[in-house]
This record gives C-alpha cells, sequence and structure tokens, in this order.
C-alpha cells in the first residue's frame, strides 16, 4: 500500500500582507461578513475590517449574553437590528446571511485592545471590544458631528451685531 501524498492535494495558505490594526480606536469599513461557527458551536459572524493603516478581523460570537454586541454592530454600521425574519435559528440565534451581507460595505468605528491569547496568555494579541458609530472615534474627519473644542478658533471673533437689532 503506498501513502498518498498530502501535499500534491493541499491548497497553499493565504497570508495576509496587511497590517493588523492595534490596540486604540478606529474608523474602519466592513470588507467581508459571513456566517460561522465558533469552536464551541456557536453561530458567529466573521468580519473582516479594514482602513488604510491595517486591517483586523472579528469572529463574533452570538448568544444570549451577546446580543448586545450584535445590536452595537448594526447601530454603527447604520443597519437595523435584526428581526424575527432575519434569525435562521431561533434556537441558537444564528442570523441569515442576507442580514449580514448588509454590513459588507458600510463604515463602522471599532475599539482594539490588547490581551491576553487563549492559546498562549504569555502573548498579546489585539481583539476588537466593541463597535461605535464612527463619530465617537476621536479625530474622525468625516464626521459632521462637532467635537469638544472645534469651535475654538472662532472663540476670538467679536460680534458685529447692532444692539439695536430688534432680533
Amino acid at each position: 500500500m503506498t501513502a498518498s501524498n498530502p501535499f500534491a492535494s493541499a491548497e497553499a495558505w493565504e497570508v495576509s500582507t496587511e497590517r493588523i490594526l492595534g490596540d486604540g480606536n478606529h474608523v474602519v469599513k466592513i470588507t467581508g461578513a459571513e456566517d460561522g461557527s465558533s469552536s464551541g458551536g456557536h453561530p458567529q459572524i466573521e468580519l473582516q475590517l479594514a482602513n488604510d493603516q491595517g486591517e483586523i478581523r472579528d469572529w463574533m460570537v452570538i448568544t444570549k449574553a451577546s446580543v448586545g454586541k450584535v445590536v452595537s454592530l448594526a447601530t454603527a454600521a447604520g443597519v437595523e437590528i435584526p428581526s424575527e425574519d432575519d434569525i435562521a435559528d431561533t434556537s441558537t440565534l444564528r442570523l441569515k446571511q442576507a442580514w449580514i451581507d448588509k454590513l459588507v460595505g458600510k463604515t463602522v468605528g471599532i475599539v482594539v485592545r490588547d490581551e491576553p491569547s487563549f492559546k498562549d496568555p504569555k502573548r498579546m494579541i489585539s481583539r476588537v471590544q466593541g463597535y461605535v458609530t464612527p463619530d465617537r472615534i476621536k479625530g474622525y474627519k468625516d464626521s459632521d458631528v462637532t467635537g469638544a473644542g472645534d469651535a475654538d478658533p472662532f472663540a476670538s471673533v467679536k460680534s458685529k451685531v447692532d444692539p439695536e437689532m430688534p432680533f
């Protein structure tokens, strides 16, 4: 009996050439979103998030205890929260791919923090902790929300309103 050659049938591993977004608050675009299952068998949304400084993945596990994270993702992305019609399996809370697809292309704010790896607690990894609307990320330029101190350059401008004007 001859052993088969596993190298002949294996696909080459794909490696990302992008930088991993590290600890901090970032505004990113959701470039990919897929339904999946966690190692514990729970449904999850597998997200690819990127901006011009790098990218990061998030495996958002969905349980009764974590539905709030899904709500914050939907709110941050400007997508309606999942309705009953968007749930593929109510016993596990698995969402339909059609709802997950609505996330792709949306811009969101993410909070990334370094934490010990589950596999090796001595090794730190960057992990998405949560989602916010982009205007909540300090320094985000595409926001129409006025931040604290944004009006300071105008503070020295003196008003030329006539005090006798009736308005």
